[in-house]
Formats: C-alpha cells, sequence, structure tokens
C-alpha cells in the first residue's frame, strides 16, 4: 500500500515538473513543440521589422498602408492587349502561321473522318430498321396465316396476351371475317382497346 502511495507522489511530482518546464520553455523559445528553440526575443524584434500589429493603432496603419498600396498596384495595371493586335503581330512570325495551317488541315480532315462515320451511322441504322421491318413484316404474315386457320377461341386466347401493336397488326391483317370471329371471343375491354383508333 505504501508504494503505491509513492508511486502516486513520484508520478505527480514529475507530472508537475514536466508541465512547469513545458510552460517556462514556451515563454522563452519560439514553438518547443515544433522544436524550434530560438530565443522568443528573435521573433519579437523580426515581427517589428514585418509589421506585425501588436495592438488596434499597428493594425490600423497596416490596412491603411496595404489600401494604398492596393490602388497603386491598380493604377498601375496595363490593358490587355486584344486579340486583334495579337493575331496582326503573330501574322509577322511564319511559323505561326505554318503552325496554323496545320491545324486548320488537321481539323479538316478531323471533320471529313466525322462526316463519313456518321454516313456510316446512319446507314447501318436504315440497313438495320430495313431488316427489323422485313422480319416484323414476315412474322406478322406467318402469325396471320397461323391465327386464321385455328379456331376463334384458341387465338383469342393467346392474341389477348400479346402486345396492343402486335394485336392490333394481327388482326387487322386478317380476313375481315375471322378477325371478327376473334374480336368477339376476346373479352370486352381487350376488344376495345385493340380496336380504339389512336
Amino acid at each position: 500500500m505504501t508504494s503505491k502511495i509513492v508511486y502516486t507522489i513520484v508520478f505527480l511530482m514529475a507530472f508537475l515538473l514536466v508541465t512547469i518546464s513545458i510552460i517556462i520553455m514556451n515563454d522563452h523559445y519560439t514553438n518547443i513543440f515544433a522544436f524550434d528553440f530560438r530565443p522568443a526575443a528573435e521573433i519579437d524584434s523580426k515581427q517589428k521589422k514585418n509589421n506585425i500589429p501588436k495592438g488596434p493603432e499597428d493594425l490600423k496603419t497596416l490596412i491603411s498602408d496595404m489600401k494604398d498600396e492596393l490602388l497603386d498596384s491598380i493604377k498601375n495595371l496595363k490593358q490587355p492587349p486584344r486579340i486583334d493586335t495579337i493575331f496582326t503581330e503573330s501574322k509577322k512570325d511564319p511559323g505561326v502561321i505554318d503552325s496554323i495551317k496545320k491545324i486548320t488541315s488537321k481539323v479538316e480532315i478531323i471533320e471529313k473522318e466525322l462526316i463519313a462515320k456518321n454516313n456510316e451511322i446512319l446507314n447501318l441504322r436504315s440497313v438495320k430498321k430495313a431488316n427489323q421491318d422485313s422480319a416484323y413484316v414476315k412474322w406478322k404474315r406467318d402469325m396471320v396465316k397461323i391465327y386464321e386457320s385455328m379456331d376463334s377461341k384458341a387465338a383469342a386466347r393467346i392474341i389477348q396476351n400479346l402486345e396492343d401493336s402486335q394485336a392490333k397488326d394481327i388482326l387487322f391483317s386478317m380476313k375481315k371475317k375471322k378477325a371478327a370471329e376473334i374480336i368477339m371471343k376476346l373479352n370486352p375491354e381487350t376488344a376495345s382497346r385493340i380496336t380504339r383508333m389512336e
């Protein structure tokens, strides 16, 4: 028990000693935590030289000095050169003209390639659409033959589950008598939806 008390007292003494030494060293040196052990007096004199304000009066004078410097620098700003003057000056240099010619020729080549690619894409799209259209027309023609040969009730059950546009295409491509029989077998809601004009 006494050893615990002794250890506690020793710990507290060491803690107090370290804390006090940190406080004292922090007052005497610049920044002990950043291991900057230059005397604080040097920094104070440098701060005075750099006009770092210590109080409100110093701050006011610093602000007015900065304001004057800023106004002077704004007055001394030159007008940026205009684009037309840059262009006329660049015309004098033959290297600039050559590089401009090279760039414009490359741009023209790229434009031609883009136009060719765009035309190629348009052609592919039209071929794809034509193939899809011809495949759809063939499918519709085959389905019309199949449904016309089926019993009207069975055909109505199948057509009822198709998309409205497909069902409409098939029914309106059939013979009128067979289409009428199939529409009669559809439930009224589906029949009115399919036969509705869009």
